[in-house]
């Protein structure tokens, strides 16, 4: 894969994961619904995957 095209999904999954919480905290202050389940957490994780996969790619990228 091209590394541009990379990169910018890296960053695109970061943006919907942020995205994604962002919207779990108005659904819970809006609407009193509850923000800790599976989908918070598969976010977060998901989240933290990611960073660890640009971590690693930019290491890379740095040699």
């Amino acid at each position: 894969m091209n590394d541009k095209v990379c990169k910018n999904s890296l960053y695109t999954a970061l943006i919907f994961d942020f995205l994604g919480i962002c919207l779990m905290l108005f659904n819970y202050f809006v609407y009193n619904k509850d923000f800790w389940n599976s989908t918070t957490y598969n976010l977060l994780f998901g989240g933290l995957f990611v960073l660890l996969l640009c971590k690693n790619y930019f290491k890379k990228d740095k040699k």
